[in-house]
């Protein structure tokens, strides 16, 4: 309970900043959601044994101490996503955030933009930590192409515990399909950002005067 109140305090906050850029700097809402979502037990128990975090953490027999220690060193153990339309936008939000870290701070959210925005795939990804209270929690910013393939590659590349000897061509696949996804939104985004010039608007204009006559 207290980490769901907390999920929705940071979400909420994180939302209002999101949505301040938005409105400064677009035509039309780029900002369509914020998700946010407190890590799940079997993603948990996935993520304890594959980044080993049982030998490196001191696990006691108490409850409270040991729930305590989850919240602390868990980075990620509530998660925020922010979901832009087009990947021109992830960046520009990522330093909007960067830039008003103080003003956060005194919100309540500690703000840490020195994770690495490398993925194990070589793709880049903005995402920062923070911390509220006691508790940590991270920040992602995607695209939603970004986030459809991400997802798609996350568990089938990237969270692929077992044997698989397709594994080289999945991951030829996938980049493949990525690099595809990347010139779609490429195409889609100089069609939303189009702006007519006034020599256009004038041709236009003319046109609509005589074509009746032409």
């Amino acid at each position: 309970e207290d980490l769901r109140h907390k999920k929705d305090t940071i979400a909420s906050i994180i939302e209002g900043y999101a949505k301040r850029l938005d409105r400064e700097c677009s035509r039309i809402d780029n900002v369509f959601s914020i998700e946010s979502r407190v890590k799940g037990e079997s993603n948990f128990e996935e993520k304890l044994y594959r980044k080993n975090y049982i030998d490196q953490w001191t696990v006691l027999d108490d409850k409270a101490t040991n729930q305590n220690l989850i919240k602390s060193k868990l980075t990620d153990i509530i998660g925020v996503r922010i979901n832009c339309y087009f990947a021109q936008y992830e960046e520009k939000m990522y330093l909007w955030f960067e830039n008003t870290k103080e003003d956060l701070k005194q919100q309540g959210l500690i703000l840490n933009f020195e994770e690495n925005t490398i993925q194990k795939n070589g793709h880049k990804i903005f995402n920062f930590s923070g911390r509220f209270e006691d508790t940590n929690f991270e920040v992602q910013i995607k695209s939603v192409i970004h986030n459809v393939w991400g997802e798609t590659e996350h568990k089938t590349v990237y969270k692929n515990l077992s044997y698989d000897g397709y594994i080289k061509e999945k991951k030829v696949v996938t980049e493949t399909l990525f690099d595809i996804l990347r010139a779609s939104e490429i195409q889609l985004y100089s069609l939303f950002s189009m702006e007519e010039t006034e020599a256009q608007l004038i041709r236009s204009l003319f046109f609509c005067y005589t074509k009746d006559e032409v």
